[in-house]
């Protein structure tokens, strides 16, 4: 296999260890890493594109500007340096890696900022840490910000004061409270030291596709997972990261094509849509093939169990028309990690030949594990795999897991708390968890867990994985009814799905509960119109939805509710409404529900060119495609909502 990048080294396997030993021979601190990660100056460290051309960034070029933008901190920043806090509140781009390093480079400590919390969680930290500055594209804050587009990389001739070594993360805010997570050069050298652990055991992990490794930049760096696994592992080894415009599904599926990107590293959240979307496509265009494909997905599984490697060569051919609409020929390894990814995608991505593994981590210890084996017996088990070097797994007398590790965050900070940790302490993850053997299966968060009436102890992530019914999201809850905590399923489905639809989702529903035994573990049901994650999350917050059920911003609608419409009209009124307004739209006038049954082009007056933007514009507000357009046989308003409720 040809790899690119290697300098003099004959091979990817000695490359690293060159890597390795420079970083060994100095001091273990972010300045021994910059110095070491950027010394391939002519390598690319990253792609972007315009839709046409790709443009590429080299390490020299990324250096360089780490340089200026030093000097220009260090002249124009009052309060700058002598291990004062910088923040950055910026989204993934080549910008952000460049002012990271010049924050540290100029005697401050990079504040990563989580552009997911809100303004007065951000605000709060901010006053209370004496943050001298902010470094953003975007939004101003109470401290002084600076548009990063008015730094003049131009500047040069002052001396710089002597390396930070500490950074800061912040947690996710999941519960009410946000940590701040220091880490030192030492820790992040573990990390790396951890990467080199992997290397050698997974040659999946170091594979590449026309000599390169691509990385795909999906998750934040401000986030720990994004940081150390995504950039750190990566980036050391001097490897190419590609650039995302933006993160909707189409961006991301023509982006990997485009640039042969090989690794992906999210959030189950990713994989779950882009899984369902599948599943979606496949059962509107090919219906008849959907349980040929469940059939080979199966077969290629078990293949993949006892021979791995024949297996994803089975699956890279048998599925070669998914894999094309999907990511392309150059995938090598995806991980999820940053929650419970479930079974049925974990089955479906590696059924199909793109090896997904499972990760784990928190923003307090670093990465601390990721599967590496690469039978589907394990991959799709749900483990996150053995402890990298650094870190060791125990199990407390009440089943919730603890972790001691050299890449431990030094201190963390919680409502103005400071707690020390060494390499030596053990660190209460919170996490319910099981070893068997050396392999680590998460359960789910202990605040999560639920005390059934029976005083049974349910894991939610467990009900939840059973539960995959198409296009409904669910989410296993402890919701407190006049003082008895009882256990409830919220299904969250389309406002605009019919009465036949909802039917339908209801007696799976039913069916899956009464299969896996679920009766006396779920005491409710409800549905709801409203999204379990809201657009600024990357995965489920029970207890925020706990808050907005109690707000009355998630509003929960009994599943008998629906039972008693079944003798009104099949369309849905809230769908009807909504495609009637679209035909307004389009025909520029008013279109009552007397018109509802009227033919757009000989009764409404519209025009071939006004038909084709009516579909465009469904097909963009409900995500459905429309295989016939030609024959112009759907015309009327009741039609598209009877098309529109077979397909959504």
């Amino acid at each position: 296999m040809k790899v690119l990048g290697i300098g003099n080294c004959k091979t990817i396997d000695e490359f690293i260890e060159m890597k390795m030993s420079a970083l060994r021979q100095k001091e273990q601190t972010f300045n021994s890493v910059y110095e070491i990660m950027f010394s391939q100056c002519d390598n690319v460290m990253f792609e972007s594109t315009d839709g046409n051309r790709i443009y590429k960034t080299t390490y020299g070029e990324v250096y360089n500007n780490v340089e200026k933008t030093a000097h220009w901190l260090t002249q124009n920043v009052v309060g700058i340096g002598n291990g004062s806090m910088v923040g950055i509140y910026m989204d993934n781009c080549i910008e952000w890696i460049e002012i990271f390093w010049a924050i540290l480079k100029s005697g401050s400590v990079p504040l990563l900022m989580n552009k997911r919390l809100d303004e007065e969680r951000l605000e709060a930290i901010l006053q209370n840490n004496n943050v001298v500055a902010i470094i953003t594209d975007s939004r101003s804050f109470t401290v002084t910000t600076i548009n990063y587009t008015s730094i003049d990389k131009s500047i040069q001739g002052c001396e710089l004061p002597w390396w930070e070594d500490r950074i800061i993360l912040m947690s996710s805010g999941s519960t009410n409270d946000v940590k701040l997570c220091v880490y030192n050069g030492k820790a992040i050298c573990e990390q790396i030291y951890n990467s080199h652990d992997i290397i050698k055991q997974s040659d999946l992990i170091k594979a590449h596709y026309d000599g390169y490794i691509k990385q795909l930049m999906f998750l934040p760096f401000y986030h720990v997972f994004g940081l150390v696994a995504c950039y750190m592992w990566f980036a050391f080894f001097s490897r190419t990261f590609v650039v995302l415009k933006n993160l909707s599904g189409e961006t991301i599926l023509n982006t990997v094509r485009k640039h042969k990107v090989t690794h992906i590293f999210a959030v189950p959240m990713l994989w779950e849509k882009i899984r369902k979307s599948a599943e979606k496509l496949l059962e509107q265009r090919q219906p008849q093939l959907v349980r040929k494909v469940q059939k080979g997905l199966k077969l290629s599984n078990n293949l993949q169990k006892t021979f791995p490697k024949a297996g994803r060569r089975f699956a890279s051919k048998a599925f070669k028309e998914i894999r094309d609409n999907l990511f392309g020929e150059s995938i090598q390894f995806l991980i999820s990690g940053g929650g419970a990814v479930t079974t049925k995608t974990l089955e479906f991505f590696n059924g199909i030949g793109y090896h997904l593994a499972n990760g784990y981590g928190m923003t307090e210890i670093g990465i601390a594990s990721v599967e590496l084996g690469n039978s589907t017996k394990v991959l799709n088990s749900g483990s996150v795999g053995k402890p990298f070097g650094s870190s060791k797994f125990r199990i407390d007398e009440n089943g919730l897991l603890e972790v001691q590790s050299k890449s431990i965050a030094s201190e963390i900070y919680i409502r103005g708390e400071k707690k020390s940790y060494d390499e030596q302490s053990w660190f209460p993850t919170g996490d319910s968890a099981r070893l068997k053997g050396k392999r680590l299966y998460i359960l789910g968060r202990s605040d999560d867990l639920i005390v059934s009436s029976s005083g049974e102890n349910i894991s939610p992530n467990a009900i939840e994985d059973k539960i995959s019914i198409p296009d409904t999201n669910v989410c296993l809850l402890g919701l407190d009814n006049n003082g008895k905590i009882e256990s409830t399923l919220v299904v969250q489905i389309n406002r605009y799905f019919s009465k036949k639809k909802i039917s339908s989702i209801k007696t799976q529903l039913f069916e899956i509960i009464k299969v896996n035994g679920f009766n006396s573990l779920i005491e409710k049901i409800y549905f709801t119109y409203e999204p379990l994650m809201l657009d600024s999350e990357f995965k489920l917050n029970r207890n925020k939805i706990k808050k907005r059920i109690a707000s009355n911003d998630l509003k929960l609608i009994g599943i008998e509710a629906y039972e008693e419409e079944q003798s009104a009209e099949n369309i849905n009124p809230e769908l009807r409404k909504r495609v009637m307004k679209l035909f307004s739209e389009v025909l520029e006038k008013e279109i009552s529900e007397s018109q509802c049954s009227q033919n757009f082009f000989f009764e409404l007056g519209g025009t071939s060119l006004t038909y084709f933007q009516l579909v465009e514009n469904i097909k963009e507000d409900f995500n459905v495609p429309f295989p016939i357009m030609d024959e112009q046989s759907i015309a009327t308003v009741d039609e598209f909502c009877l098309f529109l409720q077979d397909r959504m």
